[in-house]
């Protein structure tokens, strides 16, 4: 997805608009994308590059890919795995192994990607579901990589309870915006059915001779006034 920020020269606010949302079929290197942005993108919404004062990435990924990087140990476990995913998701080389593991396995491998956020995590999480599978299948995969040993599907477990808080925390800041949005549009629909129900006098009375109610809810209070002057003057009783 691709989002402008940009402020209006008339009401000097800070606007956002969706310029585009696409599956990018391509290897998501940073090449790739680059060129996708400023060949495709910005030519078909008619943004000129001198418009732009900068240009910013979703860089939360990096804080976990940098920590797992650093750590030579937990790399070598999750270049091996991410190797032995990319044995089944090799068509030519690996299509008996494929079949077999989608025989004796209901899941689908996940392959990481460093531009992708929790990518890692999803990755290991199937990987680990399936472990099992995968070793009976992986010795139909010729010049394949060799199965995981278990102290590294062990390890691999304690990575996954590591990174499942940030996981959380990716679908929690991305939520909120929906929910947000659902919110406000409730907001505006319960507004427009119901916010003029006190200028309906009928209501009003009712409202006020409930004894459950009286004039508790009421928000104008004009309309309140008017309701008691009129079960006043009619002599109304609950």
């Amino acid at each position: 997805m691709t989002a402008a920020h940009y402020l209006t020269v008339s009401k000097l606010e800070l606007e956002s608009v969706t310029l585009d949302i696409i599956e990018h079929g391509e290897h998501h290197a940073s090449d790739n994308i680059r060129d996708w942005w400023f060949n495709d993108v910005l030519n078909a919404c008619g943004i000129i590059k001198d418009q732009i004062c900068s240009v910013v990435t979703d860089s939360g990924n990096f804080v976990v890919q940098n920590a797992l990087d650093n750590n030579q140990n937990i790399a070598s476990i999750i270049i091996k795995i991410k190797s032995l995913v990319k044995c089944f998701k090799q068509p030519k080389q690996s299509e008996s192994a494929m079949d077999e593991l989608h025989k004796i396995c209901e899941y689908k491998l996940k392959q990481s990607v460093p531009t992708r956020r929790n990518s890692v995590y999803f990755m290991l999480n199937r990987f680990i579901i399936c472990s099992e599978n995968i070793a009976s299948a992986i010795v139909k995969v010729p010049k394949g990589s060799p199965m995981s040993s278990g102290s590294e599907l062990f390890a691999g477990k304690e990575i996954i309870s590591l990174l499942k808080p940030f996981d959380a925390a990716t679908k929690e800041l991305y939520g909120q915006e929906y929910v947000t949005d659902f919110k406000s549009s409730l907001t505006q629909n319960l507004i427009a059915w119901f916010g003029k129900v006190e200028y309906l006098e009928i209501l009003s009375i009712a409202t006020i001779l409930d004894p459950r109610f009286k004039t508790l809810y009421f928000n104008g209070p004009i309309d309140c006034y008017r309701a008691i002057d009129t079960i006043q003057k009619n002599n109304f009783r609950s």
